[in-house]
């Protein structure tokens, strides 16, 4: 409907190395934060002066309420030891002293939430996908009550003629492809929005620029063939 993502929405964001994902959230939490909304950019992959170089680098200035975080598998293994307790019936679910996602989301309680990455996240529970499920479910769970928007980024290639939906992707309201497309020696970005609960929207694989000035999609450029 070109009215945006709506407030409370939780989107996964799924693309390939070098699709731009990083780039469209830092773009989003920008212009949110721009009209005073706060933004919590959490990161399990990429440092604090990383993130900020991608501002240098378009010449965006950083608005003040963008709060940035990086998190070490440690803090959130140990969240994640808790409530693998919990769901055993074996103690209460108490968040670690180290902080992790929920008691740092409560204490800053955001308008918007990016998560760079679940990917990195799931390979901390690589031997335990139930436990990853449920600590999912408690984190849907927790930006859903507080009507927080966010944008959770998988790092995983897509085919897009097999596209195979996983746990991240059944929880989220929304699910939005980017696409680093190979053809002919020439590399075309494109985006796709493939599911959106309860709002209507085109189906269908459009351009997309990385540009001086950062990201420009174009709806009116459909990619047909791929």
């Amino acid at each position: 409907g070109g009215k945006g993502i709506p407030r409370g929405a939780s989107i996964v964001l799924v693309g390939g190395p070098g699709c731009g994902k990083t780039l469209l959230s830092l773009q989003i939490a920008r212009n949110l934060a721009k009209n005073g909304m706060k933004c919590l950019y959490w990161s399990l992959n990429e440092s604090e002066e990383k993130l900020r170089s991608y501002f240098e680098l378009f010449n965006w200035e950083i608005p003040e309420t963008i709060i940035f975080k990086k998190s070490d598998t440690y803090s959130i293994a140990k969240e994640i030891e808790n409530l693998f307790l919990h769901e055993r019936g074996i103690a209460p679910f108490m968040e670690a002293e180290t902080k992790g996602f929920f008691q740092t989301i409560r204490e800053i309680m955001p308008d918007f939430f990016i998560l760079d990455s679940l990917t990195a996240l799931s390979t901390i529970l690589v031997a335990d996908q139930r436990t990853y499920r449920v600590y999912l479910e408690e984190l849907f769970k927790l930006l859903n009550e507080n009507k927080i928007t966010s944008i959770l980024i998988c790092e995983e290639i897509k085919d897009i003629a097999s596209y195979k939906a996983s746990i991240e992707e059944f929880l989220a309201d929304g699910i939005i492809v980017m696409y680093n497309i190979s053809r002919g020696g020439i590399r075309t970005r494109a985006i796709e929005v493939l599911k959106f609960r309860g709002l209507k929207h085109e189906r269908k694989i459009v351009s997309m620029e990385i540009t001086d000035d950062g990201i420009i999609i174009y709806p009116q450029q459909q990619i047909l063939e791929i």
